[in-house]
């Protein structure tokens, strides 16, 4: 049997593409603006290490509200972001993603996000995010999530695999 090595799986996780449908992205995803863009100024492109860190930031806020007080903030989702848990298909819109959250931070009794790496993909849309997330009555999780996002920097898919820390 041969060994497949981590950078490999990551390359190989970084070549897919998703969907060939227009993005659609929710009136209240975060902003591009002066002060919160995810686009670089000096070539339009997105920075994937931004979107990264946006989606790092929102899981942080979500897990410090337990009673769902995020469900009317800013998210980084598009309308039609799906969400892949362990290889199935979980969720196909923004809403449906808040309440999975909501659900989970409720059961949860919220939780705290430890950032591990961030990696931007080649390209252009894609970014992957490892981080340990924490919770009183679930125990700890390692979990690396593949993001796809759009040419605004919402999330169009988040691919995420995780495990618990035994």
């Amino acid at each position: 049997m041969k060994k497949i090595t981590f950078s490999l799986l990551l390359s190989l996780a970084l070549s897919t593409t998703t969907m060939g449908s227009a993005p659609t992205t929710s009136p209240d995803v975060f902003p591009c603006d002066e002060k919160t863009s995810v686009v670089e100024k000096s070539t339009k492109e997105i920075d994937g290490l931004k979107v990264a860190q946006k989606y790092i930031d929102y899981l942080k806020e979500v897990g410090a509200s337990p009673d769902g007080g995020f469900m009317n903030s800013p998210h980084p989702f598009a309308a039609k972001c799906k969400k892949i848990i362990n290889g199935k298909l979980a969720l196909e819109t923004d809403q449906e993603f808040k309440n999975q959250l909501k659900d989970l931070t409720k059961a949860s009794e919220g939780w705290q996000i430890e950032p591990l790496d961030q990696i931007a993909g080649n390209d252009g849309k894609t970014c992957v995010v490892r981080y340990f997330l924490t919770s009183k009555t679930l125990g700890q999780f390692t979990t690396i999530a593949i993001l796809h996002y759009d040419s605004t920097g919402a999330l169009e898919e988040v691919n995420e695999v995780y495990h618990p820390v035994v």
